[in-house]
C-alpha cells in the first residue's frame, strides 16, 4: 500500500517474505520514500491507499465467486461423464440381444424410476443443500459485511488517529520552527556581535597600523631631516674643507709670491752689489789706469 501511494510500477519491484527487492534502476525510490519518513501522508495518497484496500477485497470476493463456479462447472461434467458412460453402455447393452434389450429396458424403466426418486430425493437433498448452503453463504456474507464494516470503522478511527497525528506533528513542526527562529535569530545576534567585535578589532588594527604608520613617517620624517642635517654638515664641512684649502693654497701662493719677490729681491741685490763691485772693479782699474 506505501509503494501505491508513491505511484511505484509492480514491475519496478519484488515481494519476498520479509523484504522488498528493487531494481538496481529504482533504487532512487528508495530515497524518496525515506526521505518522506515522519510526514504525514497527503491525501490524494490516503485515497489511492483506500482504492486499492477496496480493489484488492472486491478481487478477493469475485475470485471466490469464480472458485465456486469453476468447482460447480467441474462437479456438473464429472456427473455427466458418469451419466454418458452409462449411457453408452446402456447403448452397448440393448444392441446385443432384443431380449436382453427387454430386460434392459424393463430395469431401465425400473432404474428410471429409481432414479427418478432418488431424483427427487436428490432434488429435495439438493434443495436443502443449497439452501443450507445459501444461508451459510449468508452467514459467511454477514460476516464478511460486518469485517468490512469493522474494517472501515478501523480505518476511520485510523483518519482520526492519522488527523491527530497530522496536529500534534504540525504543532511540533511550529514548536521547531519557532526554536528554529529563536536559534537563527540567536545566531544572527552572535553573527551580528561576532562582526561588531570583528569590525572593531580592524578598527583597532586600522588605527594601530595608522599609528604605526604616523610614527614611520616621522621616523622617516626624523631620518630624512638627520640625512639632511648630516649632509649640511657634510656641505658645511667640506665648504670648510675647500676654504681651508683654498685658503691654504692662497696662502701658499702668497708664500711662493713672498719668496719669489724674496728671491727677486736677493737676486736685484745681487745684482745690485754685483754692478757696484764691477763699478768699483772699474772705478779701480780707471784709478789704476790713471795712476799709471
Amino acid at each position: 500500500a506505501l509503494l501505491i501511494a508513491f505511484d511505484v510500477s509492480e514491475a519496478d519491484y519484488e515481494l519476498g517474505l520479509t523484504k522488498i527487492f528493487f531494481k538496481p534502476s529504482k533504487a532512487a525510490i528508495l530515497d524518496t520514500i525515506m526521505s518522506q519518513a515522519g510526514k504525514p501522508l497527503s491525501a490524494e495518497q490516503n485515497e489511492k491507499i483506500t482504492k486499492w484496500v477496496v480493489q484488492k477485497r472486491i478481487k478477493q470476493m469475485v475470485g471466490t465467486c469464480r472458485a465456486f463456479l469453476e468447482l460447480r462447472k467441474r462437479v456438473r461434467l464429472t456427473r455427466a461423464e458418469a451419466r454418458w458412460r452409462y449411457s453408452g453402455r446402456i447403448a452397448a447393452l440393448l444392441g446385443g440381444t432384443v431380449v436382453n434389450h427387454l430386460k434392459l429396458a424393463r430395469e431401465s424403466i425400473k432404474k428410471r424410476k429409481e432414479l427418478e426418486g432418488a431424483m427427487k430425493m436428490q432434488a429435495f437433498f439438493r434443495g436443502t443443500f443449497t439452501r443450507s448452503k445459501y444461508l451459510k453463504r449468508i452467514d459467511k456474507v454477514k460476516k464478511a459485511t460486518k469485517i468490512v464494516w469493522t474494517s472501515y470503522r478501523r480505518w476511520q478511527d485510523r483518519i482520526e488517529l492519522q488527523k491527530w497525528l497530522d496536529v500534534k506533528v504540525e504543532e511540533t513542526r511550529k514548536r521547531d520552527e519557532e526554536r528554529k527562529k529563536r536559534e537563527a535569530e540567536l545566531a544572527r545576534q552572535q553573527m551580528i556581535e561576532a562582526e561588531r567585535q570583528k569590525a572593531q578589532m580592524k578598527e583597532e588594527e586600522r588605527r594601530a597600523l595608522e599609528e604605526e604608520e604616523r610614527l614611520e613617517a616621522e621616523k622617516k620624517k626624523q631620518e630624512e631631516l638627520e640625512r639632511i642635517r648630516a649632509e649640511e654638515k657634510k656641505k658645511k664641512e667640506e665648504d670648510e674643507k675647500r676654504r681651508q684649502e683654498e685658503e691654504a693654497k692662497k696662502l701658499e701662493l702668497e708664500r711662493e709670491e713672498a719668496r719669489k719677490r724674496q728671491e727677486q729681491k736677493s737676486i736685484t741685490l745681487k745684482q745690485e752689489k754685483q754692478e757696484k763691485e764691477r763699478e768699483q772693479r772699474d772705478k779701480k782699474k780707471k784709478r789704476k789706469e790713471k795712476h799709471q
